[in-house]
């Protein structure tokens, strides 16, 4: 009669009774779980950089397939994705192609050099008129002007500066659109008429 194949078991025979040429193994019971271990908090594993750290060769490549699937809901059409137009490539290949040279030295400025005694009283005699006598006479003063804002106060600011009362204004067009007639009637001395009339044609 051939025996039945060994088992890993205690009772290996048919009739149920235990071989006595078998070790009994001892029985482990299972490890007990902490309910509370999910409150208990965690030890912190802080991350090293090891610069011998053996990194891979190369990132391991998707399938041809894969990538196609992945990408096929992706739109290159917008204008992020375009290629660089002439337009937004023109001001650059300008700019290079000019050559650079570095900018002259800006020029010193020089101030005014103060005016002497001297020279302040020389003015004052050579360059002032000398006073009239006799009575104020009446001028008429036609100038034309250009259509401009601001060129009336001007003009009145001039005369009214060297003491002069104006009498009437009369403003008038001209042939030219651009231009207008300026009458003026006011009562001044000869000398102070000329210098008014060389400070308004400065004008």
């Amino acid at each position: 009669m051939v025996a039945p194949p060994r088992r890993d078991s205690v009772c290996v025979t048919p009739t149920g009774m235990c071989n006595p040429n078998l070790t009994p193994q001892p029985h482990t019971p299972p490890p007990l779980t902490d309910p509370f271990s999910s409150l208990k908090p965690r030890p912190r594993i802080l991350a090293t950089f090891s610069p011998r750290a053996h990194l891979p060769a190369a990132l391991p490549a998707f399938p041809l397939g894969l990538a196609a699937h992945l990408t096929r809901g992706i739109s290159t059409t917008g204008p992020a994705y375009n290629d660089p137009t002439t337009s937004a490539t023109q001001a650059l290949t300008f700019k290079r192609r000019l050559p650079h040279k570095p900018y002259a030295p800006l020029n010193k400025f020089r101030p005014a050099r103060p005016k002497t005694a001297e020279e302040a009283v020389t003015n004052i005699l050579y360059n002032t008129p000398e006073p009239v006598v006799g009575p104020e006479a009446r001028h008429v003063l036609n100038c034309l002007v250009q259509n401009e804002p601001g060129v009336l106060s001007r003009v009145s600011g001039i005369l009214a500066g060297r003491g002069f009362n104006i009498d009437s204004l009369v403003v008038a067009k001209t042939e030219v659109s651009d231009l207008s007639r300026m009458t003026i009637i006011f009562r001044g001395k000869g000398p102070h008429i000329e210098q008014a009339r060389r400070q308004l044609e400065d004008l």
